[in-house]
């Protein structure tokens, strides 16, 4: 091994986030690792074949690290399905999807959306339910598109009817499907009910490899070095590891395995979960952790709250017959048994919690676990919408990251839906991420893409976490505007706070001598411009492993 470095940075403005040492001027790279921060030392480590780069001032940091990113899927979607984006109208909704359908054989299913109740409720301005629209655009094509949630969706006749629907109006998800006035099934699915119809949705690998392809691309363009798969089905595990073996997978991925969820309600065994977990294992893919569904979401009146829904509450009932914990997923009871057993056997487990009973009912289940043994394990509340005011402390008692996803702690387009279903002071509430850090919770970032948001910027979430508006200006208005925080704390968990919960803290979240160069070279000085020009942020290079993964110039 050569004593002398294979790269050498200099002349830059390195934001390191080690806090012992948070700013340095150059850097030097052997074998995919930092060996010296010393501007000094960096000079007799330069030797005859190391290559030398000159940053002229610009501002450098640790690759970024999303902890929630449905990132196959979101490049499936950009490839294979009819996306609109989330400000179509109907007529653009309808036109996408004739489009996919002409240039789709005809039996194979059309997928895509998103359609949100404005849509809903334009159709039946027309007099028609969502299944007879679809109908409209094609009855040759198996129709089912998701809604922004991703929670829900619509379906045509032809979908329908393969899936065999209207068998299961009057069995035990028939709260879940929307029926017509006859009585039929009029094309809207939610939760669990969705499972019937994605089953048609189905990818070959040439496919998924391709997609593969399209997410590292993607995530590198926005300076993702690092991420979480947060519900990764057998498809997905095998894909990420292929991509690995290909020597394409420039990414460190650490995938939470479904044990149970609306796609797959039959919950795996522990047994069967390790066997995924030793099968699909490879250097830059750890299937290391579990995924627990607790509730839905808001729009569906599915997550769980421990008020009612306004100005009525879900499943038909009176607000005064409310009941919180029918909403939960489990019972309290099988969600602490099923927390002890998966941190018994090694998995980090993320659990989907939008409504502040799911949030109270995940810290219930791990303080269950905590006292049958303390693994260490710092299991992980997704989302983290919105909590209660005695939960606040518990998550750095019972050491549970709060998760804080998808990018809504500004105003989007979904927040007058918030104010419709919460009431205006609740949906306030959201994202309490200020109050957490206050209170010593680790704090990771989720973008949930391609969940209710268009991308996987990372950068507009960095700018709306501090000011709590909209950056761009497409919506008015705050959203729990005393929850902003600073630019210090955000980075932080776009960093240091991911890798702990990759468990790599020690490898990568930082630009630290012994530590993976994984690094991005911004087009801006972070702290040198008002906070929503951050959204505006362009990546010039990534950099995973010393290797130039992505360059503006190439």
């Amino acid at each position: 091994m050569s004593y002398f470095s294979d790269q050498v940075f200099t002349n830059g403005r390195l934001a390191t986030q080690n806090q012992a040492a948070p700013w340095a001027t150059s850097m030097a790279i052997r074998e995919g690792k930092i060996v010296s921060m010393n501007k000094r030392e960096i000079a007799a480590l330069t030797g005859p074949n190391t290559k030398v780069t000159d940053l002229q001032g610009q501002f450098v940091m640790p690759g970024l690290i999303d902890c929630h990113v449905h990132a196959l899927w979101g490049a499936r979607q950009e490839l294979f399905e009819a996306f609109v984006g989330y400000e179509a109208t109907l007529s653009d909704l309808a036109q996408g999807i004739a489009a996919r359908v002409e240039a789709t054989s005809v039996r194979q299913t059309i997928t895509g959306g998103p359609w949100n109740i404005g849509h809903v409720n334009a159709i039946a301005k027309l007099g028609l339910t969502p299944r007879q629209w679809l109908d409209k655009i094609s009855t040759q094509h198996a129709i089912c598109i998701y809604d922004t949630t991703k929670h829900s969706m619509m379906a045509n006749s032809l979908a329908l009817d393969a899936a065999h629907i209207q068998d299961q109006v009057n069995g035990e998800n028939k709260h879940l499907i929307e029926l017509d006035q006859q009585g039929k099934a009029n094309g809207l699915l939610h939760e669990e009910a969705t499972a019937s119809v994605r089953q048609y949705i189905t990818y070959n690998l040439e496919q998924r490899l391709q997609a593969g392809r399209h997410m590292t691309q993607t995530l590198h363009r926005y300076g993702i070095t690092a991420m979480k798969e947060p519900m990764a089905f057998a498809e997905d595990l095998a894909t990420y590891q292929r991509l690995d073996q290909l020597g394409q997978l420039n990414l460190h991925v650490f995938s939470h395995i479904a044990r149970s969820s609306p796609l797959n309600p039959q919950a795996l065994s522990i047994d069967e979960m390790q066997n995924l977990r030793d099968t699909y294992r490879s250097p830059n893919h750890h299937p290391d952790g579990c995924k627990l569904f607790l509730d839905g979401v808001a729009p569906s009146r599915s997550a769980a709250f421990m008020d009612p829904y306004v100005p009525c509450c879900c499943v038909g009932e009176a607000a005064d017959k409310y009941d919180a914990d029918a909403l939960l997923r489990m019972s309290p009871a099988q969600l602490a048994q099923q927390l002890t057993e998966l941190d018994a056997a090694g998995f980090t487990v993320k659990m989907h919690a939008v409504g502040d009973r799911a949030s109270n009912a995940g810290l219930d289940g791990i303080m269950a676990a905590r006292q049958h043994q303390d693994s260490g394990i710092a299991h992980e509340i997704a989302h983290t919408t919105f909590v209660t005011d005695t939960d606040f402390p518990r998550f750095a008692q019972l050491n549970t990251v709060a998760e804080v996803s998808p990018k809504l702690w500004f105003p989007t387009a979904i927040t007058s839906v918030q104010k419709e279903l919460l009431g205006a002071a609740r949906a306030d509430r959201c994202h309490p991420i200020k109050t957490l850090l206050e209170h010593g919770a680790h704090i990771t970032y989720g973008s949930d893409w391609p969940a209710a948001v268009p991308d996987a910027d990372p950068w507009i979430g960095i700018a709306g976490m501090i000011t709590r508006q909209h950056p761009k200006g497409l919506y008015p208005g705050h959203v729990g505007l005393e929850q902003g925080i600073n630019l210090e704390q955000a980075l932080a968990i776009f960093t240091r706070h991911g890798a702990k919960a990759l468990r790599k803290e020690d490898s990568i979240g930082q630009l630290k001598v012994g530590f993976q160069a994984d690094f991005i070279v911004l087009d801006q000085h972070l702290d040198q411009i008002e906070p929503n020009r951050i959204a505006d942020t362009q990546v010039q290079q990534t950099y995973f492993a010393g290797q130039c993964v992505y360059d503006t110039q190439k």
